[in-house]
């Protein structure tokens, strides 16, 4: 069981993993915006590049995913065991990211 020091410190980082997580969103759209602009460009070399490049932040995107559900989870049997004090002492926030708002 974790202890409410140990719930804020995994909830400030899921909320920082979430913030991340929608950065590297952005990236890949921008990154696919460009490497369809390149191919039609005839730019192919430029293309391969950034499509190399664009794997690597899927990969990325796809370990923090699963790093975020298993801080989830544990965000979610805390607040299992202490609904009451979640509904106290978290701001609106932290209320919202976790779904009690």
């Amino acid at each position: 069981m974790l202890s409410k020091t140990d719930f804020f410190k995994i909830l400030t980082v899921t909320e920082a993993m979430l913030t991340d997580l929608k950065e590297i969103g952005n990236l890949e759209r921008m990154l696919i915006k460009t490497i369809k602009y390149n191919n039609t460009s005839l730019n192919t070399s430029i293309a391969e590049v950034q499509l190399s490049e664009l794997e690597r932040v899927m990969q990325r995107d796809q370990s923090l995913q699963k790093e975020l559900s298993v801080l989830c989870e544990m965000l979610d049997e805390f607040l299992e065991s202490n609904f009451d004090w979640c509904c106290e002492h978290l701001n609106d926030e932290q209320q919202i990211l976790m779904g009690l708002k």
